[in-house]
């Protein structure tokens, strides 16, 4: 009877996608299996009433089913394989479905028989396709390792290379090799006030930020402010107002910052600022110095325009006195005196560094 081929249809299908219609046995495992796996990504479960039939739809055997299971799919129709008892009893009833839906179907007094060569095939499929997807998580991992693992050790080399190059000072290969670092590489040599290398790369490498930063350092201010080609940014911005207020010219570094907000060179506009006021003071210019100080509010500022103010009054005294002719001779020098005292007295005002 077991090589006689065998069917099994799926009826009282409850939340389950399986045709009706009678199907060899192996094909109902495969369908079977793939309702199970659909389930279990769904997170839902269903019941069908599994009918073994012979070719000509006799029915062998029946089991009640719910999905999904952990239970291989070739055991339960393994199952259906044993040779039932004539009088066994059929039933489909929902509650046996709830109570016992997987229970194994009984046989009065008969030895069950199992279709070895069935079980060996479906032992053999499940065994190929767990071997199959061992394979490909393997092969996965191994390329993905292959992969981290290589771009991890470029990167090791590439960095290695560069500081290499950087401790034997190429600094024309580092530029060839490695355009990216240009900017880095120039900073660094800046920062170090490195002229000699600055002008021998911008030199040989025709590198227009490393001439920038160069003629920045030399104070070529002039040339910081009219140079081309330089891609601009930030600081290099911020550099250009600098050089714009070393050369008198308030007004261009103020537009500048108007924008990008420096904090640096805010500052420097500030101290700009400060010092015409204080040039302002050596000049007897008070009004002028009070309308800076309006702007700046800078309080050691407040207190040497007060200070001015006092000398100023003396220095006109004593300017009106060595010129009177109702003096005497003894007192129009004692005026001379003292105008040349305060007055030098006033340049010291704020100090050497506002001078």
């Amino acid at each position: 009877m077991f090589s006689k081929k065998k069917y099994v249809r799926f009826i009282e299908q409850r939340d389950i996608e399986l045709p009706e219609t009678p199907v060899e046995i192996y094909r109902g495992i495969y369908l079977l299996e793939q309702e199970n796996d659909r389930l279990t990504d769904k997170h839902t479960k269903g019941s069908t009433l599994i009918l073994l039939t012979d070719k000509k739809g006799n029915e062998l055997n029946r089991r009640l089913i719910q999905l999904p299971i952990e239970q291989g799919i070739e055991t339960i129709l393994t199952n259906l394989l044993i040779e039932p008892t004539s009088n066994k009893k059929k039933s489909s009833s929902k509650s046996q479905m709830i109570l016992n839906d997987i229970e194994e179907p009984k046989i009065k007094n008969k030895k069950k028989t199992v279709n070895y060569q069935t079980v060996f095939f479906l032992f053999t499929t499940n065994l190929a396709k767990k071997i199959y997807m061992a394979l490909i998580i393997v092969l996965f991992l191994f390329f993905t390792s292959f992969f981290v693992l290589n771009n991890h050790s470029s990167t090791s080399t590439d960095s290695q290379s560069y500081h290499e190059l950087l401790k034997k000072k190429d600094y024309e290969k580092i530029i060839k090799q490695y355009p990216e670092k240009e900017n880095e590489l120039v900073e660094k040599l800046y920062s170090e006030k490195n002229s000699k290398e600055l002008k021998e790369l911008a030199e040989k490498s025709d590198s227009q930020i490393a001439l920038f930063y160069w003629d920045f350092l030399n104070e070529h201010w002039q040339a910081v402010t009219t140079m081309k080609n330089v891609t601009p940014n930030e600081t290099i911005q911020a550099m250009r107002g600098y050089a714009y207020l070393k050369q008198g010219k308030l007004d261009e570094a103020e537009l500048i910052n108007k924008e990008i907000d420096n904090q640096t060179l805010k500052d420097q506009i500030y101290q700009f600022k400060k010092q015409e006021a204080y040039k302002a003071l050596h000049e007897k210019d008070i009004e002028k110095a009070e309308k800076i100080n309006k702007e700046i509010n800078d309080s050691e500022l407040s207190e040497d325009i007060k200070v001015a103010k006092s000398m100023v009054n003396l220095l006109q005294k004593y300017e009106k006195d060595r010129s009177d002719s109702k003096l005497s001779e003894d007192e129009r020098k004692e005026a001379e005196n003292n105008y040349k005292m305060w007055s030098e007295n006033l340049k010291q005002l704020g100090g050497n560094d506002n001078a």
